[in-house]
């Protein structure tokens, strides 16, 4: 492989007179690579007097050209120039050798069409590690460190709080608060007050419990219902059935 670099270096010093004669400059962006690696080839006219180049590069089957640019002339400096441009990716290993790249003056210069020296390409082969057929060994799956368990205290907490709820939902629903219904004593209490307990008559009326004799009734519900009774004749009447 040396001997090829050697070789090739030779040759790309003796090629440099003759593009020195026609004024063109041919060069790689790199002169080693590996298979996959994008390289550029530049091909370049420059000379004092007007000229117009076209450059051709030839295909293989060692490199594919991924994309190429053509400059348009320029002039600057007292000189002509123009330049090619070639992105090559290397599909094979060894040492390439790039050739058969022309040069067409259009206008300008001797005229006629000239192949330029070829240039080697050292393309290195991946390593004999990357090419083992061995199977690689499993990743190593670390066992997770065990740290506060925050989200199992949060779920309970969270049961625990739903549980509490229910229970004193159903406590709550289950207490039966006692109706307190007023009695004859109550409604005696509230005369001798001096007040007159309407909404108590009512209930001691609708309350079959109450034991009213004929005679109460008669006179609970004229003070409620009909033309009215004072407190002296409701204590009158509550004193006849016994009520102290």
């Amino acid at each position: 492989m040396r001997g090829w670099i050697h070789i090739a270096a030779a040759c790309g010093l003796m090629a440099q007179p003759v593009l020195a004669q026609h004024g063109i400059e041919l060069g790689l962006s790199r002169t080693e690579c590996e298979p996959g690696d994008v390289v550029e080839l530049h091909a370049r006219m420059k000379r004092p007097a007007f000229s117009e180049v076209e450059f051709s590069f030839p295909k293989s089957d060692s490199l594919r050209v991924i994309a190429r640019q053509e400059g348009p002339v320029n002039y600057a400096d007292g000189f002509y120039t123009q330049e090619s441009r070639w992105v090559l990716q290397p599909v094979t290993s060894g040492v390439i050798e790039l050739k058969g790249i022309r040069a067409r003056f259009l206008h300008g210069g001797e005229g006629g069409e000239i192949e330029l020296p070829a240039r080697t390409l050292t393309v290195r082969s991946f390593g004999e590690a990357e090419d083992s057929f061995d199977p690689e060994r499993l990743p190593v799956v670390k066992k997770a460190e065990k740290g506060f368990p925050y989200l199992t205290v949060v779920l309970a907490a969270v049961v625990l709080m739903v549980l509490l709820v229910v229970f004193f939902g159903r406590k709550r629903s289950a207490v039966v608060v006692p109706v307190v219904k007023p009695t004859l004593g109550d409604l005696r209490a509230a005369l001798e007050a001096g007040e007159l307990p309407v909404s108590q008559i009512e209930e001691l009326l609708s309350d079959r419990a109450a034991g009213l004799s004929c005679g109460l009734r008669g006179v609970l519900e004229c003070a409620v219902y009909g033309r009215g009774a004072d407190r002296d004749e409701l204590l009158e009447a509550l004193g006849k059935e016994g009520v102290a």
